[in-house]
């Protein structure tokens, strides 16, 4: 048979430590006697003096009855003393004291009961040398030096010989345990004080046993009162029934002699009594008795929702609470009843429930008026309950479904969505429910007896210690946690643990409720993120705009030279050249930024993807690790897509980019095109692909490869496998969005250790449209007058040397103002208006709408580096010929002002001045 050691409490080893002393002692004095026969009187009263000690130690652990203690000390010490009367005192607050327990010879008489002041123990000083274990011994009243007044009261109590011995509770006096002698004289013996010494000490320890069940008892019997109000509340709607529960409860449990439940009906000006309860049958049945609110001081009080405490309701002095007190005398205690708890429909008095005691000059407690308030609390629950469900049945009637309606209501409370399971202190599954198969994917059979922390974490949970301990000191816990499903899953949980205790309030499980809040999680770090993306938008937008407006001269003063100069050697044309394709690389770069930014949808037309393939590996070469092998193979008839090349550029650089990220020691990345033809059979394979032609390019690397177990998320927005700040989750979910967008769809193929190959299919297109030569001749004005109007000084210089250079006549203004008044002053001649749409002191749409009023048929071409201004301007009917993106080439510039003021197509064209 196995033994189970048992851990004892430091009480069970000092009880066990003076019984195993008593039982040596008894042991020893018995051979004792056997061999010393002339003490054999002394030691057998030592030896009934062990026994009674043990007897009553026992006594105490076996029994919560301080009375009956008490009672057995008493006759006991009196009977081993053979003294005639031993009793116990208790101090009264006052440090009055009473005789509350005794036992007394048949020839003296008793003083059970009786109450005696000694004015020594009303100082504290008095008291302290009794706290510190003073004992009184007095052989005889009359000859040891006692005073007057104190041998007077133990003479008239017929006192010879006293032992007084303190009874010290918490080192607080108690007490005091004493023997009297009556008939003579008598010398206290040492062993004799000793026992009442010990048994003082045990007396102690039974009064606060006593005073510590008696707590937990009142306690208990608060909370079960409390949950059987709540049960009711649950149980029923009806708030008749929920009152006269209440009412019953709090009369019983506070011994109150009445409690009555009024509702406050501010449209009638009175306070209606809806639920009452006394404790004698006889008492006044005062259901539906009307108060009046009006001139009521206790009612404006309840109003304004604070408790009432009238310890004598005759001292009221107003005339309505007179009246009331002649009926109810004794102490009374309100508490307001209230509907509405929030920001929108804040607290309002609803109503009062009260308590009265008939018995004038009583004090409530502080614990009388928060158990008071805690089920005022519930009722207020019930009936905010009750009148919501007054509003549903409303509802219901005017359907004519009251009755199904509700039982469908009350049947879908009854399940929860929630994953709920108990575990015992060990961690092991007790309990699990519907819900938590739905979100952890193992059924109850499953569950039932694994360890939760094994079963549902991935690594040991680090918040363990701090929960435990939280369960410890306030019996519950509330907080987020990652777990994982059955399919190993990750889901975070809004989770809510309760320490559950048995009947001896001992802890026994663990009540666990959580709710999945993973996609609300994940929707918060999308928000977030989103936010980071509009704000570096309109951080783009704003650069954008900055250098748009640097690239503006300098992409026109390159072509402007090479207008004038034609004469220039090779070498020079070849730098200007440089400088005009690399401003232009330059201000597509800032477009593709502002695009992606901004989301501004791009314009398809027919490319050929090799040329893409080409600047992107050069790009890639350029700006990867030289430790990474750029290849690229495109096929020679490959054919042409439609889509935008700024989008399309995209999806090709964040491939290349995961493909890089993907060789952080070098390796190989490869980027093909060809033609392929889908036919049926393939088009079933893949559900986005569709019957006919496709170009096919492939981006491969010889990287790390991608994990079987997160290949098919990798197109979720914002999943990344990358540390934070390495990466936003966003390249691939945009890529696919891209590819879906051009009508085409991605294939990926990866293994680890192996590399990871990417093949983007877009539609091909068959076009017989002839690629134009760029047209060399530059239209030329014929005097016309144009008014340039830009905050920036070196577009207006530009924009006028390139219209001077071709014929036109140029004024300038720096803003809106100064065109207004160049405007006004040059009306009849000036033909057409430049207007930047970004201006200090008058922007440019305050500017057009001013020209436009000024002459309603002016000819205006706006001019921004943000697109979103060209949508405003060509859309809004503002009466905008043509809009000039930023940067422009003097090209552009000559062909808008020309279009705008030749709108029937005639040009006068020239290729060098």
């Amino acid at each position: 048979m196995d033994v189970v050691p048992r851990e004892l409490t430091p009480q069970q080893l000092a009880d066990l430590q003076i019984l195993g002393r008593q039982l040596l002692n008894q042991l020893g004095l018995r051979h004792y006697l056997s061999q010393h026969a002339p003490a054999k009187h002394t030691l057998q009263q030592r030896l009934e003096q062990e026994k009674l000690i043990v007897e009553i130690t026992q006594h105490i652990h076996q029994s919560l009855d301080l009375d009956e203690i008490l009672q057995t000390v008493v006759s006991g010490v009196r009977r081993f003393l053979q003294t005639d009367r031993v009793f116990i005192y208790r101090f009264e607050p006052d440090w009055s004291g009473i005789i509350v327990v005794e036992s007394v010879a048949p020839d003296w008489s008793s003083v059970l009961g009786r109450k005696i002041k000694d004015s020594f123990f009303g100082e504290a000083v008095g008291r302290s040398l009794y706290e510190q274990g003073r004992i009184q011994e007095t052989a005889d009243i009359y000859t040891s030096g006692l005073s007057a007044c104190h041998v007077d009261l133990l003479s008239r109590l017929q006192v010879r010989a006293n032992l007084v011995v303190p009874i010290v509770q918490e080192t607080k006096l108690w007490g005091l345990l004493v023997a009297n002698h009556c008939a003579a004289p008598r010398q206290w013996q040492p062993f004799e004080i000793d026992l009442l010494n010990q048994l003082a000490a045990q007396v102690a320890i039974a009064i606060q046993q006593s005073q510590l069940y008696k707590q937990t008892r009142h306690q208990a019997q608060r909370e079960q009162a409390l949950n059987r109000v709540i049960q009711t509340i649950r149980n029923s709607l009806d708030l008749s029934t929920i009152f006269s529960t209440a009412v019953y409860e709090i009369t019983e449990l506070l011994q109150a002699d009445r409690a009555s439940i009024s509702q406050y009906l501010p449209e009638e000006g009175i306070w209606r009594k809806m639920a009452i309860y006394c404790n004698k049958p006889e008492s006044l049945d005062d259901l539906g008795l009307v108060i009046p609110d009006a001139n009521n001081p206790v009612a404006e009080q309840l109003k304004q929702l604070n408790v009432v405490r009238v310890d004598d309701a005759q001292e009221l002095k107003d005339p309505v609470n007179q009246k009331l007190a002649a009926q109810y005398p004794g102490a009374w205690l309100m508490l307001p009843l209230h509907s509405g708890s929030s920001s929108l429909n804040p607290p309002k008095v609803w109503g009062t429930v009260c308590l009265i005691k008939n018995q004038p000059s009583f004090t409530w407690q502080d614990s009388d008026v928060e158990l008071l308030r805690a089920i005022a609390d519930q009722l207020a629950i019930a009936i905010q309950q009750s009148e919501l469900y007054q509003q549903v049945q409303t509802e219901l009637n005017e359907r004519k479904r009251a009755e199904q309606t509700i039982r469908e209501q009350a049947a879908l409370l009854d399940v929860s969505t929630d994953a709920i399971l108990v575990s015992n202190l060990d961690h092991r599954i007790l309990f699990w429910n519907k819900g938590a198969e739905r979100l952890y994917g193992w059924t109850a059979e499953e569950a039932i007896g694994k360890n939760v922390n094994l079963l549902l974490y991935r690594e040991p949970l680090n918040q363990l210690p701090d929960i435990q301990k939280a369960l410890t000191h306030r019996g519950e816990w509330q907080g987020e946690l990652n777990k994982i499903t059955k399919l190993g899953k990750p889901v975070v949980v809004e989770s809510r643990w309760t320490l559950v205790r048995d009947e001896t309030n001992q802890p026994k499980s663990i009540l666990s409720v959580d709710t999945d809040i993973t996609e609300k999680k994940q929707l918060e770090l999308q928000f977030f993120r989103t936010q980071r993306i509009e704000s570096l938008g309109t951080l783009a937008g704003g650069i954008a705009h900055d250098l748009n407006n640097v690239l503006t001269p300098i992409l026109a003063i390159a072509q402007l030279l090479q207008f004038k100069f034609s004469d220039l050697d090779e070498r020079s044309k070849q730098l200007l050249q440089t400088l005009e394709t690399n401003a232009k690389r330059a201000a597509a770069l800032v477009k593709q930024v502002l695009s992606f930014a901004r989301g501004v949808e791009g314009k398809h037309t027919v490319l050929q993807i090799k040329h893409l393939i080409a600047e992107v590996r050069q790009i890639a070469k350029e700006t990867f690790p030289k430790s990474i092998d750029v290849q690229t193979n495109a096929a020679r008839n490959l054919a042409t897509v439609r889509g935008d090349v700024t989008q399309l550029h995209q999806v090709l650089m964040n491939l290349c980019v995961n493909a890089r990220d993907a060789m952080p020691d070098g390796g190989v990345l490869e980027i093909t095109a060809e033609n392929l033809t889908v036919d049926d059979h393939y088009a079933r394979m893949h559900l986005d692909a569709h019957v006919g032609d496709y170009v096919v390019i492939a981006v491969s690397d010889s990287g790390m490869g991608i994990a079987p177990a997160i290949v098919d998320r990798i197109f979720d927005p914002f999943f990344t496998t990358k540390e934070v700040g390495q990466g936003t989750g966003l390249g691939l979910s945009t890529v696919s969005g891209i590819v879906k967008s051009h009508g085409g769809f991605i294939v990926v193929n990866s293994q680890m250790g192996q590399g990871t190959q990417f093949k983007v299919y877009l539609p091909a297109v068959q076009t017989t449209e002839p690629v134009l030569p760029e047209e060399l001749e530059l239209p030329k004005g014929r005097g016309e007058w144009v008014l340039v109007v830009d905050d920036e000084a070196s577009i207006r210089e530009v924009s006028k040397a390139s219209l001077e250079a071709f014929s036109y006549q140029v004024l300038t203004a720096s803003d809106g103002i100064e065109a207004i008044a160049l405007y006004a002053q040059y009306r009849e001649k000036i033909d057409l208006v430049l207007v930047d749409m970004m201006m200090p002191t008058m922007d440019g749409p305050i500017t057009i709408r001013t020209l436009q009023k000024m002459c309603p048929d002016i000819k205006i071409i706006a001019v921004s580096g943000l697109v979103a201004f060209e949508q405003t301007a060509l859309t809004n009917d503002t009466g905008v010929q043509a809009f000039l993106s930023k940067p422009y080439t003097s090209r552009d510039l000559l062909r808008t002002v020309h279009r705008v003021l030749n709108p029937d197509g005639v040009s006068h064209a020239s290729t060098s001045h």
